[in-house]
């Protein structure tokens, strides 16, 4: 430990004494160290770390396989979860969700809502009690009981100020009464992020015999001991047996289960190794960089090393003697390289999948502080090494003799530089083509839809409550009002409704005939389609190839009309 210790005061000694090489290696290697660690904390918190909930290794999504519409992964039935949950055997539970569009009246200004009916097992399941109150209770989640309603933590906050009396209050949703019953605990989310609020589904016996309409969320939780493919195999008898009863709403139905965990980060899992491994080469570059200037400062230090070497030291003695300043100087870089992670958190929160950024957070915990240590401990080795052990192949009496101005390398470690400078390039260039593809990409990208002039399009969505718009008349005549003062705003040059922008949402299918055609048997037609007013193509410079565009004359007493694009056309 003493000799360890008098290896650290000489090496910081030597390094102080050229401040500028100092300076440069520990800026290099805290930005390699630095982005290395964030990244490394982003893939910890989405790939690596446990989901917050009760065995989550348990959980999995229950999906309806639509492979054949464009949808892998469908919305389930209420008739066909129903009997999912009835007839199963490798479950302990099924729970879903349905998600709700709410208006919060009452309480300040109206405040529109996104909500989820959910079965009252769906926080037993998921193994999360409210950090204040209660969770539903079956007696609740049947039509005609009571309303209550379940606060999210942030709602909870901004809405009331964090009011302890908010359980057993009643609050205004759609112009009824619900009683809050509890409040989930701060960072709770399962799904989306921006849910403000959880009533009891309640659903109907016509709902729960409903193997048609396709618009909920299944989460169950498997058997202890059960595997996948058991589940996988349950599930599909039990297809075959819905199928057969109701050969007109559920034929042909599949299903695939998903783990919870694939479900939330499959679509990120692999650009963000792919992310680690560029950064990884980042860091190699960094010491390839190090461990050249190291190699040319060892030759400024020859004949203190053959000096010391003459005293009696022996060359593993030089060599740990040298690895410690590598290291101490790889130490150095990444203290401040955690600075540098913590500063790119802001950026990096960005790329957690929307199914946990309330749930997930970057921060430098334990195991990325051990990440940290070990990769500055590894860097200091792997740039600190080679030239050590270069350095202390000297020949004594060579040394002794050269006079203070030659310090040129020797032909061995004139190869090893060179060796370095080779990697160094060859890392280089992966990357640079690597990044060459992306930029090209991204570029082809923004240029596939620059007609739509995006910076010049602004978007609001407005839901209407259906207790205050249930007829279509009240409906039309609101957003024809809505559309005509838009028009008129200074500025505008036009504007239109759609019930999905441009590349937002997949869904929205419909089957449809072609007069005069007919399916090949056991097949269907169908499309994806949006509703749209008239001026919509216009307002979103969106060009026709043939035909006419909608016109304020298409309404609900003309002729129907559509307009197709080229795929369909084709």
């Amino acid at each position: 430990m003493q000799t360890l210790w008098q290896d650290l005061r000489y090496g910081a000694r030597m390094l102080l004494k050229k401040p500028g090489f100092t300076l440069v290696a520990i800026i290099t290697l805290a930005l390699g160290t630095g982005v290395n660690t964030a990244i490394f904390s982003l893939v910890n918190t989405v790939l690596l770390k446990p989901l917050p909930f009760h065995e989550p290794e348990r959980l999995v999504m229950l999906w309806e396989d639509a492979s054949a519409v464009g949808f892998p992964r469908g919305n389930p039935a209420p008739g066909n979860y129903a009997d999912w949950k009835a007839q199963q055997s490798t479950f302990d539970d099924l729970a879903t969700l349905d998600w709700k569009n709410l208006d919060l009246t009452g309480d300040g200004e109206p405040l529109k809502v996104s909500a989820y009916g959910v079965t009252a097992n769906l926080f037993p399941l998921l193994g999360v009690q409210p950090t204040i109150g209660r969770n539903f209770s079956d007696e609740e989640d049947h039509p005609g009981a009571a309303k209550v309603t379940i606060l999210s933590y942030g709602l909870w906050q901004r809405r009331y100020g964090g009011e302890i009396s908010i359980i057993g209050r009643d609050i205004q949703l759609n112009g009824e009464k619900y009683t809050v019953v509890g409040v989930m605990p701060a960072g709770f989310q399962f799904m989306q992020s921006y849910i403000g609020l959880w009533v009891p589904a309640a659903f109907t016996q016509q709902e729960l015999a409903d193997h048609d309409n396709h618009y909920l969320t299944v989460v169950a939780r498997l058997k202890a001991g059960v595997t996948m493919e058991q589940a996988q195999a349950d599930l599909a008898t039990i297809n075959e047996r819905i199928a057969r009863e109701n050969p007109d709403d559920a034929k042909g139905l599949t299903s695939v289960i998903v783990p919870l965990h694939e479900e939330l980060v499959g679509k990120v899992r692999q650009p963000l190794i792919v992310l680690l491994v560029a950064v990884g080469f980042v860091l190699l570059i960094a010491c390839a960089n190090i461990a050249s200037l190291l190699l040319s400062r060892a030759a400024a230090r020859r004949k203190e090393i053959a000096v010391r070497t003459a005293l009696g030291a022996s060359r593993a003695r030089i060599v740990r003697q040298l690895l410690t300043e590598s290291v101490l100087l790889a130490g150095t870089g990444g203290a401040v390289g955690l600075l540098v992670a913590m500063w790119s958190f802001t950026l990096l929160k960005q790329l957690i999948p929307e199914g946990m950024t309330a749930s997930a957070s970057l921060k430098i915990d334990l195991p990325v502080l051990g990440y940290a240590l070990a990769v500055s401990l590894l860097t200091g080795i792997i740039f600190g090494l080679a030239p050590a052990l270069q350095a202390s192949k000297i020949d004594l009496n060579q040394a002794l003799k050269q006079g203070g101005g030659r310090t040129g390398l020797s032909t061995g470690g004139s190869k090893l530089r060179g060796a370095f400078v080779v990697v160094e390039v060859a890392l280089a260039l992966v990357l640079l083509v690597g990044a060459g593809l992306l930029i090209r990409t991204v570029f082809n990208l923004r240029g596939q839809y620059a007609v739509f002039q995006p910076e010049k399009l602004l978007t609001m969505r407005t839901g209407l409550a259906g207790y205050k718009y249930g007829e279509h008349y009240k409906r039309v005549a609101f957003y024809d009002e809505v559309l005509e003062r838009t028009q008129a705003l200074p500025g505008v040059v036009a504007a239109a409704y759609t019930t999905s922008v441009p590349l937002q949402w997949k869904g929205g299918v419909n089957g449809f005939t072609i007069e005069g055609r007919k399916a090949e048997p056991g097949g269907f037609w169908n499309a994806i389609h949006r509703q749209v007013s008239a001026g919509h193509f216009q307002t979103m410079s969106i060009a026709l190839r043939q035909g006419r565009y909608f016109d304020n004359s298409d309404n609900k007493q003309s002729m129907p009309v559509v307009i197709i694009n080229e795929a369909m056309a084709r």
